[in-house]
């Protein structure tokens, strides 16, 4: 009798995980590729929009949400140890969920269009 070999799965798992790692390359590479091609378009418009207004595009900084010791080291690196929150790109609910968490360490002070948050 002859006998048909049988495939080693662990031969067939090892083919199939080169298989998935070249896909997500593949996949990474087109995203930075699309996402070059979108920063040149912004780039495009910001100046076609400076043209026509005559000024500068403010860039805003993406908001970002941090933990309570990145946090303190963001306001341990300031002299007044105070941060608006906006201007520093920070995600207003996160920082006041922390304020919240550890009221013996920070302090928030809300007004009309900012937030100021203090190390105590």
């Amino acid at each position: 009798m002859h006998q048909i070999a049988k495939p080693d799965p662990l031969e067939s798992i090892r083919v199939l995980q080169a298989q998935i790692d070249q896909l997500k390359e593949s996949a990474i590479a087109e995203l930075k590729a699309r996402k070059e091609a979108i920063l040149a378009e912004i780039g495009t418009i910001d100046a076609d929009m400076e043209k026509l207004t005559g000024r500068p595009v403010r860039n805003t900084p993406a908001i970002r949400s941090v933990t309570f010791q990145e946090l303190k080291d963001l306001l341990q690196a300031e002299p007044t140890r105070a941060l608006n929150v906006r201007r520093a790109g920070l995600d207003g609910t996160n920082v006041k969920t922390l304020a919240n968490l550890h009221p013996r360490e920070l302090d928030i002070e809300e007004r009309k269009r900012s937030m100021i948050v203090r190390l105590k």
